[in-house]
C-alpha cells in the first residue's frame, strides 16, 4: 500500500539508481532525512515528508485519494570544487536539474508502484552558513 513514508522510500531508491554521485564515493549519499550540516563529504541529498492531504470518499465510494508532498533537499558545501572544475553552485544546479528531469522522464516507474502521479511542483534556493541548499518539492497522488 502506498503511503507518504513509502513515497520517501521509493524516491530514495529511485534517486540512488538514477542520479550519479559527482564524487563517485561508492557509498550512501542519499538519505531519508535532512542532510547533516556537520559532515565533511558533500553533496548530499535528503528526502523529508512535508504533509499528506486526504480526500475522504463520498457516499458510495470505496477509495480515498491522498496527496503527499515531500522535499528533496540537495546540499553542497560553499567553495566546493570537483576534480573537473565544477564549483559549488553549478554542482547544486546540475544535481537539481538531474533530479527534476529524471522524475519527469520516469512517470511509468512511479505509476507501476501504485501512484497516480509523482511530479516536482516547486524549487527554492537557500544559503546556509557554510552550505548552499536547493529544495525541490515533490507532489504525489495515490489511492489508499
Amino acid at each position: 500500500m502506498v503511503t507518504s513514508h513509502q513515497l520517501v522510500e521509493d524516491l530514495m531508491t529511485f534517486l540512488e539508481a538514477n542520479i550519479t554521485d559527482p564524487l563517485s564515493r561508492n557509498k550512501k549519499w542519499i538519505y531519508d532525512d535532512f542532510p547533516r550540516l556537520d559532515l565533511s563529504s558533500y553533496p548530499r541529498i535528503g528526502i523529508t515528508e512535508v504533509n499528506t492531504i486526504k480526500r475522504i470518499s463520498g457516499l458510495g465510494e470505496t477509495t480515498n485519494i491522498e496527496t503527499a508532498r515531500v522535499n528533496i533537499n540537495i546540499l553542497v558545501r560553499k567553495g566546493q570544487k570537483l576534480s573537473d572544475g565544477t564549483r559549488d553552485l553549478q554542482i547544486l544546479d546540475n544535481l537539481a536539474n538531474d533530479v527534476i528531469t529524471k522524475i519527469n522522464d520516469n512517470h511509468s516507474y512511479f505509476v507501476n508502484k501504485g501512484y497516480l502521479y509523482v511530479k516536482p511542483v516547486s524549487e527554492d534556493f537557500s544559503q546556509l552558513q557554510n552550505h548552499y541548499l536547493k529544495r525541490i518539492q515533490i507532489e504525489a497522488k495515490f489511492v489508499r
